[in-house]
Formats: structure tokens, C-alpha cells, sequence
């Protein structure tokens, strides 16, 4: 079973325990336009996250996860 919350033709998105708050940060100060809510991370729920995301910046699942892997 993933725990991911992500398919087996979607990319993963990982992120490490305690590594939220700084990308968080980062997108954050990159983005003015996300909110808190915009960046809730949720254990299990990482795609809700995604989705929220790219529908705030206008960008696709993918490139959405490349920004925050990127970071």
C-alpha cells in the first residue's frame, strides 16, 4: 500500500519529517500569493497539497512538484 497518496504513473512527493516548515518558508517568500492554508501539510494528503498549489500559482501537478523537490 503508498502512503503517498500518489498513483503508480504520479510522481512522489516526499517530504521529510521536519523539512516542511523551510520549504514552506521558502515558497512562501518566493510566492506572496499562497496562504497558510494554500501550504497545509497534511500527512497523507500530499496531493490535496499539490492541487492547492498549482491552482494558486496556475501550475500543472508536475511542475508543482518539481518546485517544491527543488527546493
Amino acid at each position: 500500500m503508498n502512503d503517498t497518496g500518489s498513483t503508480a504513473d504520479q510522481p512522489l512527493l516526499r517530504i521529510h519529517p521536519g523539512t516542511w516548515g523551510h520549504k514552506k518558508f521558502l515558497l512562501r517568500n518566493r510566492y506572496a500569493q499562497l496562504t497558510d492554508v494554500d501550504l497545509l501539510f497534511v500527512e497523507g494528503q500530499e496531493n490535496e497539497l499539490l492541487a492547492r498549489i498549482g491552482s494558486r500559482l496556475n501550475m500543472s501537478r508536475t511542475e508543482v512538484l518539481a518546485l517544491v523537490n527543488s527546493l
